[in-house]
Parts: structure tokens; sequence; C-alpha cells
């Protein structure tokens, strides 16, 4: 082993330690306190108007119960899904070439029994898409930024709501 392979072997090793000595759990697996798919499965989610908010549940979806087994409800939480978009690249004559196009969820986690509010938040995410000459190219940019944007959203969402969790496991 050369001298260059063995100090990062020992930086490796050295920053483990720290970690450790740190605090440091993961958020989700098998530890204590960790959250894993049974426990994302106890929030219900809501029906989300619009096809953007159709797009964003089944992303949720996957990520909250992606064996497809339903268990015991113990968290409901709410979306309200807002849409805005911003004109990017605006060509001399007026028209734009480039848009922004912005999900913002607002979020509140409740326990299923006595509707305790346990989290309210904001997520967000941001997607261009070019406006192309031909109508359907265009469309197509703009549903599959729709996607992007969803995909990108339900994973801060899930996240945030895995923290959550740990957090009230952890006070448990």
């Amino acid at each position: 082993m050369s001298w260059r392979n063995a100090q990062r072997l020992l930086s490796l090793a050295g920053l483990c330690l720290l970690l450790a000595a740190c605090g440091f759990q993961p958020l989700y697996g098998r530890g204590a306190g960790a959250v894993n798919a049974a426990d994302l499965d106890t929030v219900q989610l809501p029906v989300i108007s619009e096809r953007e908010g159709q797009i964003l549940r089944n992303y949720l979806q996957e990520s909250f119960n992606p064996d497809g087994r339903r268990r015991e409800t113990r968290y409901l939480l709410d979306i309200n899904l807002v849409r805005s978009s911003e004109n990017l690249g605006v060509r001399r004559d007026g028209t734009a070439t480039r848009v922004n196009l912005t999900l913002t969820a607002f979020l509140t986690l409740r326990t299923a029994g006595d509707g305790k509010e346990v989290f309210k938040g904001r997520a967000l995410s941001t997607a261009s898409y070019n406006i192309l000459e031909q109508r359907f190219a265009t469309v197509a940019s703009e549903q599959d930024a729709i996607r992007r944007a969803a995909r990108t959203l339900a994973n801060n969402i899930a996240t945030r709501v895995a923290v959550v969790l740990k957090s009230r496991k952890d006070k448990v």
C-alpha cells in the first residue's frame, strides 16, 4: 500500500469517527428512530386538483407507498398546489422564448385521530422550458417541465415529511 493510499484510508477513518461523534443518524434505514416505508405509508395523501396535482400525487404515492399496501392511517397530508409561470428570454418583438414554471405546494400534516397540526410548510420547484415555433413541440416541452418540477417537489415533500416523522419517533 502506498503512502498516498494510507493517507486516504486514515482520512476516511477520521471522517467516519467525526460523523459518529457528532450524532449523525441516517434519516432512512434500520437504526433506532429511522424512518422506513411503513412509517411513510401511515400518511394519507390528498387528491390534488389539476393535471399537475395528479402527477405530483402519483410521484408522492411512489415515495410513500412503493409496495402498494395500505397500512393504518395515522397522518393526513393536505397540499394546496399553485402553478405560476415567468417569461424569460424575451425577443425584441416582445414574444418570450423561454419560461420558468414554478410549482409551489403549501403543506399541512395533521394527525388522523384529532386533526392536530403537526407540521406546516411550503415547498417549491422550478423547471424551465422553451417556447418553440411548433405548437406541439412547445406543449411537449411544457409537459416535460411539469413532470420534472413535480418529481423534484415530490422528493422535497417526502423528505420533509420523513424528517417530521423521525422527530416525532425520537420524542416517543
